[in-house]
This record gives C-alpha cells, sequence and structure tokens, in this order.
C-alpha cells in the first residue's frame, strides 16, 4: 500500500498566521522626559527674551515720549528767551537810557553847568 499522505495544515496554526499578518504595529513617538525637560527650559528662555526685548522697547518709547516733551518745553523757552533778550536791547539802548533819566529828574553833564 503507497502511503499517500494528504496534507492538511492544522486550522488553528493558519487562523493564527492571518492574524499576525493583519495585525499592524504602531509605535507611538514618544518624546523622552529629557527632551521634555529641555523644551520647556527652552520655551521659557524664548518667552523670558520676548518679556524683555518687549520691555525695553516700552522703556524706549516712554524715554522718546519724554524727550519730545522736554524739547517743546526747550524751545517755548528759548522763545521766551529771545523775547526778553529783544527787550533788555531796547531798553539798553543810549537813547533809551537817556529818556528814562531825563524822566526820573537827572540830567546830562552838559546840561549841570
Amino acid at each position: 500500500m503507497g502511503a499517500q499522505r494528504h496534507y492538511q495544515p492544522h486550522p488553528q496554526r493558519h487562523k493564527e498566521g492571518l492574524r499576525k499578518e493583519k495585525q499592524i504595529v504602531r509605535y507611538r513617538a514618544r518624546i523622552t522626559l529629557g527632551e521634555k525637560i529641555i523644551a520647556g527650559f527652552l520655551a521659557a528662555v524664548l518667552f523670558l527674551m520676548l518679556t524683555f526685548i518687549v520691555h525695553n522697547y516700552a522703556t524706549l518709547y516712554g524715554l522718546n515720549v519724554s524727550i519730545q516733551k522736554d524739547k517743546e518745553v526747550i524751545s517755548e523757552q528759548v522763545l521766551t528767551n529771545a523775547g526778553y533778550q529783544m527787550q533788555l536791547d531796547e531798553l539798553s539802548s543810549p537813547e533809551n537810557v537817556l529818556d528814562h533819566a531825563q524822566r526820573i529828574g537827572m540830567k546830562s553833564s552838559g546840561e549841570n553847568e
């Protein structure tokens, strides 16, 4: 008798093999604790730098406003000083001094004789 073998795979093995083929292995990209700490540190440094920059711009803006106000005050004072200088020049002219001296009763040396 010729031994014929009929090959019949075990149904359980065949099903397990199919399950393994259909199974999709998903790897989650994990961020390690050290990377999280470094990222947090960099975020904090970036935030502090941006805060420092904004603070400096705000300070510069305040100083510029103050400088502009001071320039306006100085220009007004320069105009006032120019007006006073003009009055001083008018009052210190020789004709005006002589006129004022005569009004208060002084006489010129030519008239005193």
